[in-house]
């Protein structure tokens, strides 16, 4: 999948750098990269599922919140 711009919606990177200086796009965007990734809050207790891995920017942040790679959990979804 080809990275958008539509994939930056809700990332704190973007709402932080965009406009700032004249910025017309988030100074992440350009070096990033798509990659499956798991929202897990920092609230939430494992085991968490690996079936819900959606395509987000590798640069993509959200207060109180991480995103990880499918890899990095068991079958049974706990951290490796």
């Amino acid at each position: 999948m080809k990275k958008q711009k539509t994939m930056c919606s809700g990332c704190y990177n973007d709402d932080y750098n965009s406009g700032l200086g004249g910025a017309k796009e988030c100074w992440s965007f350009s070096g990033a990269k798509v990659t499956d990734k798991i929202s897990v809050h920092i609230n939430q207790t494992p085991p968490y599922d690996k079936n819900n891995a959606e395509k987000k920017l590798s640069c993509y942040h959200k207060p109180q919140w991480i995103f990880v790679e499918p890899k990095n959990l068991t079958s049974d979804g706990f951290w490796k």
